[in-house]
């Protein structure tokens, strides 16, 4: 089954056709193992389904570019093996993030808290021991703009903005501990 990449057909269009049936005979060779396997690894049906037709489509494609694996039941349990765990990998991220999100949707908007921020007597102190440019870049960040606008804004390129930023949060931190 497994043909050299990049070999050469008779006529246009033989490579693309030649592929697709490669990959269809994979299908009926490997599809029913495959989706045991995926009901394995991540014992919802319906997710194991999505993988394993994510990793034909990326046998197709890979067939197309000429690229056919020599073993295309272990390329596709890999491909499978990887998907779930990425997609693991992702359900974890979303687990861990989702109440701070909730929380952040809870709280008071950004304008409110920025204006009692900058108002807080120590903020103040602290944002003082900052140079003009730095302070401005502080608070800009803290209303919400990205590197790139505050450069514009205070003329440094997004790439020293986002340098200042860190150097100047840093020294902040070290201002509010010390006053704490």
């Amino acid at each position: 089954m497994g043909r050299a990449a990049g070999s050469v057909t008779d006529g246009p269009g033989e490579p693309t056709r030649q592929a697709d049936e490669e990959v269809v005979t994979a299908f009926g060779r490997c599809a029913p193992d495959l989706e045991a396997f995926a009901r394995v690894l991540t014992r919802d049906p319906q997710v194991a389904a999505d993988l394993v037709g994510e990793a034909f489509l990326r046998l197709l494609l890979e067939a197309r570019a000429g690229r056919m694996p020599v073993r295309p039941g272990a390329w596709l349990h890999r491909v499978v093996l990887n998907q779930a765990a990425s997609r693991g990998r992702h359900a974890r991220v979303v687990a861990r993030a989702a109440p701070l999100l909730a929380e952040w949707v809870e709280a008071e908007p950004l304008e409110g808290a920025a204006d009692r921020w900058v108002l807080d007597e120590e903020v103040r102190h602290a944002l003082g021991t900052l140079r003009p440019d730095a302070q401005a870049a502080v608070v800009l960040a803290a209303e919400g703009y990205t590197g790139r606008e505050i450069g514009e804004r205070i003329g440094r390129s997004g790439l020293a903005t986002r340098a200042l930023l860190c150097r100047s949060r840093r020294r902040l931190r070290r201002e509010l501990v010390a006053a704490v």
